[in-house]
């Protein structure tokens, strides 16, 4: 990350060249939806931040919208397929967080 000097010598913006986005999806089915209400509850009790929920159309639109020329979103299917595949636990990729990375 650096910083681009402003008017005198300010630093006013900040350029990053790469770029990791792990947001809670809102396109959820009944069971996961039931799920994420109650981590938003338990985190807000806890005074923690909540992480950003969006579609993940919405988050590829922010990445590009900041000037990331490349974005992989890690999908749950791919997850599923890259890292859970023939688990003998029945360990499934989770649905309601995701994972965006973006360069250039």
């Amino acid at each position: 990350m650096a910083a681009r000097k402003g008017p005198a010598g300010v630093a006013s913006a900040w350029t990053v060249d790469a770029a990791n986005l792990s947001f809670v999806s809102v396109d959820l089915e009944a069971q996961e939806l039931t799920a994420a209400i109650h981590s938003a509850t338990l985190t807000k009790t806890m005074g923690e931040p909540l992480m950003p929920r969006l579609r993940p159309s919405e988050a590829f639109g922010l990445l590009t919208h900041f000037g990331f020329g490349e974005v992989f979103h890690l999908t749950p299917k791919r997850a599923q397929q890259r890292y859970f595949a023939g688990r003998d636990d029945m360990l499934r990729a989770p649905k309601l967080e995701q994972l965006m990375a973006a360069t250039g």
